[in-house]
């Protein structure tokens, strides 16, 4: 019996964030093996597009007189414009074309590549001083390394994660993440609260080193997370009384 393959070529698409005039456009590559479902799409281009609103739920066409409904209405060399649970912004969409000298990607516009990405940084090379003036306006910032544990099992080892700067720029996003990871019983992350229970506001609270909770629509359950907990005092304390006890009454 011989297996059926698909042979469907593979479609090279341009991705823009709804209501952005100014974003140039992130390039992907849609194939069925990439891309077994629709919703694998969405959740890649959320995770490349690093929109302010957060996960993609919807892609139009720029005009935005139709909504993609499944990866089969995808067009080859089309642009198509992503948007969350907003409306459609109907503004000039104009991404920047990058075309090889044969057609299709130029050699910097690899999968993924991101369009409005600072450029790769050259310095001169006899000029110190002035390379080194140009390097502090090329600083790039780091990226946040943390670990989340699930609420209400702080004997969990934790999972680590290691994010981008244009990852954290939305706290969708990162919740997004968080969730296709660690997996929550009750379902997807809501909330981020600190071990001794403050919750998360935004992105920009999460620091490099910290320990996280992971919620959903439950309520965080205090614990000691992230800790090898001793046996308590009192436990000991009554230990020793009973042995005393045993002891004299024996």
């Amino acid at each position: 019996m011989a297996l059926s393959v698909d042979t469907t070529p593979a479609k090279h698409v341009t991705v823009l964030r709804n209501g952005d005039n100014k974003y140039q456009g992130r390039k992907f590559i849609i194939s069925r093996r990439r891309y077994r479902t629709f919703d694998s799409l969405l959740s890649d281009i959320t995770h490349q597009i690093s929109a302010p609103f957060g996960a993609v739920r919807r892609l139009y066409t720029p005009k935005g007189s139709r909504q993609i409904r499944g990866i089969d209405d995808l067009e080859g060399g089309a642009t198509y414009v992503a948007g969350g649970t907003e409306r459609f912004k109907k503004i000039e969409y104009s991404p920047v074309q990058h075309i090889g000298r044969h057609g299709g990607f130029n050699s910097n516009m690899k999968p993924g590549f991101l369009a409005d990405d600072p450029p790769p940084l050259v310095l001169p090379k006899k000029n110190r001083k002035y390379a080194q003036r140009s390097a502090q306006f090329h600083k790039v910032r780091q990226p946040v390394q943390f670990t989340v544990f699930r609420n209400g099992l702080p004997s969990d080892k934790g999972a680590r994660f290691l994010l981008k700067s244009r990852e954290m720029k939305s706290f969708e996003t990162v919740l997004s993440i968080i969730s296709f990871k660690i997996r929550l019983v009750e379902g997807a992350v809501r909330k981020l609260y600190t071990v001794d229970g403050t919750l998360l506001g935004g992105p920009d609270e999460i620091t490099d080193g910290g320990h996280y909770v992971a919620c959903g629509h439950r309520r965080f359950m205090p614990g000691l997370y992230g800790e090898n907990p001793q046996p308590p005092k009192l436990h000991k304390l009554v230990f020793s009384v009973l042995f005393k006890l045993s002891r004299f009454g024996g």
